[in-house]
């Protein structure tokens, strides 16, 4: 008797919801033509950078350093660019971890301006005095300040950081407390504070007040964040108002906008980097300008932010935009002038798909440019999965696995190299989840992976290099789900499998009920669908299977038609790894 032939989709599924005119300057550069008379404003649509006359102004740096939630850290891509001296940890929770990031800064030559978290509840945005300060305030700051101490004494920590505070609930009285409490303890480190254009006077909020300069007599430098329109008129009104809330002679900072909600939209992104230099070399009191954000935000509530377009590996980097940032930094933190003949922008095309082995792969596309847009040639090194060194040239693939492609670029004694894989997917295999293209088997409607983002995690897996981890949206998604495809396929053959199995690492503290893997027909009826229901345990790795005998016992009419499919659909953060059949 025949085997009848299995095809299915494959699907996980869980209940619930889970836990950002062009001319050039005036002739006078914004000296006066005669002594007596007085000196003309530049304003910012110069055509040549005028320099920094500002000798306070010396800090220039980016907000989410650390990166943003699924994103890891930027530390070291930000320090390629050569533009900053400052980083700015706005997510770290943990002071073992601080220690790491502020140990990291210190290793590509950074200050850290850290965001201090853990010592308010309660606080709702938009509502004055929501939030109340722990009693344990005091202990949770000296242990980060004991944790911290070889980075306050050797000035990596330059201050500690509070964003919104008024807007998130605060009040004046216990923001008082705590800022004196590190005037008083750390007065070698910053104490520096954000505000929104409601907290200084520029707009309007029902039942929300305006600050009182009080509320940041203890803070020794501030800011405020507004991402309209620059225009230079208008925001001398606004530095005016976060004056009058700076009445201690404060240092001032600029948070220029580093992010747009259209890729493909940029001209916000040149005009506030612009403006902010220009107001900022004008005002004696401005120490610094910090962009908002370099992390993307497109798991919280900003778009695109400026790793999008000054990382030379991404889809919409912007050559033009980083010159501007590079100028404008290395003025600001008094670096000198770039030599662009020096650069080397070496560009290479990572594969966004899994090969099946047997299958003819071309190696990626490369390319490399210097600074004045001079074509630098580029060389290949290509090494199989065993470790073998191969010809440099197209290829059928052999072995599965990752096939190593390494790519240099050399001018002047200068040496860049970028590195990526060619995967090719092993027989039984649904996704190893270790390489960025694996992205592409981890399937779904355009709801499900907008309420779930998925992202390939090389810090965190159970075997391999890696895993697929899944963060929910803050506000929505319910029933997300996964569907797990390969090349945009989603039908698998099972006839000679003997199970489909996968290993799932719960995140949370809580564990999560109703999660299932399940095999059906394309539509997902769920009478023609095989459950495999778990709980998964808090903060383990737990297998989650189906038997082939199982699906094939329920004699369900896709089994005959030759027609399902598999999915899946987590509920809070978890990390699928190793789908295999």
């Amino acid at each position: 008797m025949k085997t009848k032939k299995l095809v299915g989709i494959c699907c996980l599924l869980a209940a619930g919801t889970g836990c950002a005119l062009f001319g050039a300057c005036s002739i006078n550069n914004g000296k006066p033509d005669k002594p007596d008379e007085p000196a003309t404003r530049i304003t910012s649509d110069w055509e040549t950078m005028p320099e920094n006359t500002n000798e306070n102004l010396k800090y220039f740096g980016y907000f989410h350093s650390d990166g943003f939630r699924s994103q890891g850290s930027y530390i070291d891509e930000i320090a390629s660019l050569e533009n900053s001296n400052v980083l700015m940890i706005n997510s770290c929770f943990d002071n073992a971890k601080a220690a790491e990031w502020l140990e990291k800064a210190k290793s590509v030559n950074q200050q850290v301006i850290f965001s201090v978290h853990g010592l308010f509840e309660g606080g709702q945005l938009k509502k004055a005095n929501s939030a109340t300060l722990l009693s344990d305030y005091a202990e949770t700051l000296s242990g980060l300040k004991e944790t911290l101490k070889s980075y306050i004494d050797d000035g990596t920590l330059l201050g500690f950081y509070f964003d919104e505070p008024a807007w998130n609930g605060v009040k004046e009285e216990d923001f008082r407390t705590v800022t004196k409490w590190i005037r008083d303890n750390i007065p070698s480190i910053k104490v520096i504070t954000t505000m929104t254009t409601s907290d200084i006077g520029m707009s309007k909020t029902e039942n929300y007040p305006e600050i009182n300069a009080s509320y940041n007599e203890y803070c020794t430098d501030v800011m405020y964040d507004y991402y309209g329109a620059w225009n230079d008129d208008s925001r001398l009104t606004y530095l005016d108002k976060l004056k009058s809330k700076a009445t201690e002679d404060q240092w001032i900072w600029g948070c220029a906008t580093g992010f747009v909600n259209n890729a493909e939209q940029t001209d916000e992104l040149y005009n506030a980097i612009r403006g902010m230099y220009t107001e900022a070399i004008q005002e004696e009191r401005y120490a610094g300008i910090v962009s908002f954000s370099y992390a993307d935000g497109l798991e919280g509530d900003w778009g695109y932010g400026l790793h999008t377009f000054l990382n030379n590996d991404s889809e919409y980097y912007d050559a033009d935009l980083r010159k501007l940032y590079t100028d404008i930094g290395r003025e600001v933190i008094g670096a000198g002038a770039y030599d662009y003949s020096s650069l080397i922008d070496l560009t290479l095309v990572a594969p966004t798909e899994i090969y099946e082995l047997g299958e003819r792969i071309d190696l990626p596309a490369a390319g490399a440019v210097d600074g004045m847009k001079n074509v630098i040639p580029v060389t290949y090194r290509l090494v199989s999965p065993s470790g073998a060194e191969m010809p440099v040239e197209s290829f059928v693939a052999t072995e599965s696995g990752k096939y190593e492609v390494t790519v240099t670029a050399e001018k002047n004694g200068k040496k860049v190299t970028k590195k990526c894989y060619i995967s090719v997917r092993g027989k039984g295999e649904i996704s190893t989840f270790d390489d960025e293209a694996n992205l592409s088997d981890a399937g779904g409607t355009d709801s499900d992976t907008w309420c779930w983002p998925r992202q390939i995690d090389h810090t965190f897996y159970r075997t391999g290099g890696g895993s697929l981890k899944i963060t929910p949206h803050p506000k929505d998604g319910t029933w997300p789900r996964i569907i797990f495809q390969r090349n945009g396929y989603q039908l698998w053959d099972l006839s000679e499998a003997g199970a489909v199995s996968m290993w799932v690492y719960n995140t949370s503290d809580k564990p999560i009920d109703g999660f299932a893997l399940m095999v059906s027909d394309e539509t997902l009826d769920a009478n023609q669908t095989v459950y495999s229901k778990v709980q998964l345990p808090a903060k383990q790795w737990t297998e989650v299977s189906i038997s082939v005998k199982v699906i094939q016992e329920r004699n369900l009419r896709w089994i005959l038609r030759k027609s399902p499919y598999f999915t899946e659909t987590p509920r809070r953060i978890t990390r699928t790894e190793r789908n295999s059949i």
